[in-house]
Parts: structure tokens; C-alpha cells; sequence
């Protein structure tokens, strides 16, 4: 995982290489749920979104959480985990609050080199 924090807002991108790429869905979901855990979240809430990125193999994941920080703050996080060339991806980001316009462009600013 690879992090940045920038206006109270923390965007992390990661990825994981699968030697089996017919475990990209279960790795996606566990990875999920990892995340989703750890924040001491409620049920996710799935996210309606056209992911530019996602166009091979296992249908991505994109979910909204909200949960807490290990300092017991508030803190809410979408999620997306989708699989290329043979990796899960994991863009997230967390933040207090969330605004939709924050979400959007970092999702569709994300490309591949």
C-alpha cells in the first residue's frame, strides 16, 4: 500500500499479485472485508459506479463505510478493489466526512502507465 494524506483526506492505492487469477474475486471480497473490519465499520453500502478501470476478469468491488479511526474518531471510507493483469487493486479513501466530488475524481483520475 502506498498512502498520501491531503486536506484531511488519506488516499491509499495497493495491489497484491495472484499467482491464480480465479481467486480474484475471493481476494478482492476478503480484502474488503479486511478493510471494512479493521475500521470497526457497520455493513458496507455498495457504490453505483461506472470504474473506468475495472474491465477484465472479476467485477470489481466499490463500497462506502463508516466506521472508526484506532483513536476512536469517526472516520468514513470508499473502496474500490478491482483486478488486472493478473493483480487486486485496492483504491481507498478515508476521511471524516467524504465529499462526493473528492470521491469522484480520484476514482476517475486513476489510470494505468
Amino acid at each position: 500500500m502506498t498512502a498520501c494524506d491531503t486536506a484531511g483526506v488519506t488516499l491509499a492505492i495497493g495491489s497484491v499479485r495472484l499467482d491464480d487469477a480465479g481467486r480474484a474475486g475471493a481476494t478482492m471480497a476478503q480484502w474488503r472485508d479486511a478493510t471494512v473490519a479493521a475500521m470497526r465499520a457497520g455493513p458496507p453500502t455498495p457504490v453505483d459506479f461506472a470504474f473506468a478501470l475495472a474491465k477484465q476478469g472479476a467485477k470489481p468491488v466499490l463500497i462506502r463505510a463508516t466506521g472508526t479511526r484506532p483513536d476512536g474518531t469517526p472516520v468514513a471510507m470508499q473502496g474500490a478493489w478491482f483486478f488486472k493483469d493478473q493483480h487486486v487493486f485496492a483504491a481507498l479513501l478515508y476521511a471524516e466526512t467524504l465529499p462526493p466530488d473528492v470521491a469522484d475524481t480520484f476514482f476517475n483520475g486513476l489510470r494505468f502507465q
